[in-house]
């Protein structure tokens, strides 16, 4: 018997394409509750100064993701990832059972 496995949803544009507002009118309503959005991440780190952890915030998002796959549970991602890292079949194989990439 198969058993569930996580579904990605990965959400990619340039800043201030309204990755978010996308994320929430689609995501939302399939009751997807985990968001990793490493530009949140990393003003959470440090708000007066966020450049400076951009490291440590991509480290955190890393983890999450990880557990994600490791409890079965979807998640999105919010990033800034070039086309091609979309569509690569190789990318995301270690990552989920299925991902789905909206640019």
């Amino acid at each position: 018997m198969n058993e569930p496995m996580a579904t990605m949803f990965v959400f990619a544009g340039i800043t201030a394409a309204e990755k978010s507002t996308i994320r929430n009118l689609i995501i939302d309503r399939l009751g997807v509750s985990v968001n990793i959005d490493p530009d949140a991440l990393t003003r959470g780190i440090d708000s007066e100064n966020p450049e400076r952890s951009k490291v440590s915030a991509g480290k955190d998002a890393i983890k999450l993701v990880r557990e994600c796959i490791l409890h079965r549970r979807d998640f999105t991602v919010e990033t800034t990832l070039v086309r091609w890292q979309c569509h690569s079949p190789n990318a995301w194989s270690e990552m989920a059972s299925k991902s789905l990439c909206f640019m």
